[in-house]
């Protein structure tokens, strides 16, 4: 099997980060098999792939020729600031290989992110506001929370974000609730009543904008969510190409609307735990599984992992829902990157292909949790991947809580999304270029 693609926008130069091939050493361990929940079914039903993980040896991975290159899919951060110059929305946009169309991730800005000097965790939104870094901070919040490298970003207040959406509008939305705005620091007043209704791009920006006294994010994310739905909704199957004076953010933000773009809002929950959130902040935790699978089907080719263990494609073949995520979880338990995560015709084998023989050990003791797997040499593996894992029928559907671990179980039903075309780059060697 094949793997690879095309090239990565950008605007405020940021070199996409090199991805390390280098091994880390695993704990050794021994094979449980015990009734587990799908959450937590990996750590005991993979125990007996440490012993070879630990096996993994240190050095720079020779690659065959040709090399496969992963798909270009820049990343550009929309961040939405009021009167105040407080954070009150952000976007992510992340174009097409073809540079027409993608996918708008909106993150909470109240997630839970880590803060230089901070003894616990602050909101997101406070990276911009509360440190000498301002956007540079911000933008840094943003990768970390999502394990991605952006290629360009750009602050906007409600006048910049009107202009930008000016020429998709009106927009036709409903609102879950009514949204509310606080100015100077005063008490929240009513902006919009809850129900249908049709926006300029004048309404939406102020929407997105709107930063209410002493309320939840909680609360008004869902009309964030409703007003980037309603301007994907009004592009359809796109606004046509951008202007060629459309350059950095905006021109990457136009390419996004130039072809069909659909919303994804990332969930996530309050944090109550006061050992969490001693200062009781409007604090959100983002869903951490829902993140990486996101990023890794809209956005591999910005994808920018802090482990340093091996970094995977994975591929759906099983025609069944729910096995990438039971994938997602036994390999991130120990420490794999899934850089890629993709869709292909339903088939009966689960392979491996890899780049290093190095790596052939390790592989074979994924059959004592992922059912038959055979091991194939990548005739053109992707740079700064170390393998590519086809899940097919032989990959089991890990149980329920409670429920008897069974290999050989069978796997029915389906599931699918989005695929890239592979673009292939014939090099000397499969080292990055950084």
């Amino acid at each position: 099997m094949t793997d690879g693609v095309p090239e990565s926008g950008a605007a405020r130069p940021r070199r996409r980060r090199p991805v390390s091939v280098r091994r880390r050493p695993w704990l050794a361990a021994g094979v449980v098999v015990l009734g587990v929940g799908a959450a937590v079914a990996v750590p005991l039903l993979a125990v007996e792939a440490t012993d070879t993980l630990s096996d993994s040896t240190a050095g720079e991975i020779a690659a065959p020729t040709p090399v496969d290159r992963l798909p270009e899919t820049p990343a550009t951060l929309v961040a939405a600031v009021d009167e105040n110059g407080e954070v009150a929305s952000l976007a992510v946009f992340a174009g097409a290989p073809s540079g027409q169309g993608g996918t708008v991730i909106l993150v909470p800005a109240g997630s839970a992110v880590s803060a230089p000097g901070a003894a616990t965790r602050v909101r997101l939104a406070s990276r911009y506001t509360a440190s000498d870094g301002g956007p540079e901070e911000l933008v840094r919040g943003v990768e970390e929370l999502l394990g991605i490298t952006l290629s360009e970003s750009v602050v906007l207040d409600e006048a910049g974000l009107a202009e930008l959406l000016e020429p998709y509008g009106p927009f036709e939305t409903t609102l879950p609730a009514m949204v509310s705005d606080s100015e100077s620091g005063g008490p929240a007043e009513p902006i919009f009543e809850a129900g249908t209704r049709e926006l300029s791009a004048q309404d939406a920006a102020r929407l997105l904008t709107a930063v209410p006294a002493a309320e939840s994010e909680v609360i008004r994310y869902p009309a964030v969510e409703s007003v980037w739905k309603a301007v994907a909704a009004a592009v359809g199957e796109g606004a046509g190409a951008p202007e060629s004076d459309d350059e950095g953010a905006v021109g990457n933000v136009r390419g996004v609307f130039a072809g069909p773009a659909r919303v994804r809002a990332v969930g996530a929950v309050p944090v109550f735990d006061l050992a969490a959130n001693p200062d009781e902040l409007d604090l959100l935790e983002v869903d951490a599984g829902e993140v990486l699978e996101l990023v890794a089907r809209v956005l591999p080719g910005a994808a920018s992992p802090v482990s340093s263990g091996l970094r995977v494609k994975l591929v759906d073949a099983t025609g069944r829902g729910g096995a990438i995520a039971d994938a997602v979880t036994f390999l991130t338990y120990f420490g794999v990157a899934i850089i890629w995560i993709d869709d292909a015709p339903q088939q009966a084998e689960t392979f491996v292909s890899y780049r290093s023989p190095d790596d052939v050990q390790l592989f074979e003791e994924l059959e004592s949790v992922f059912g038959e797997v055979r091991l194939v040499p990548a005739d053109r593996p992707l740079e700064g991947v170390d393998a590519t894992i086809v899940l097919g029928e032989a990959f089991p559907e890990f149980p329920g809580a409670n429920v008897p671990i069974t290999i050989d179980s069978e796997t029915t039903v389906a599931g699918s999304p989005a695929t890239f075309t592979l673009q292939p780059e014939t090099t000397e060697n499969g080292d990055d270029d950084g």
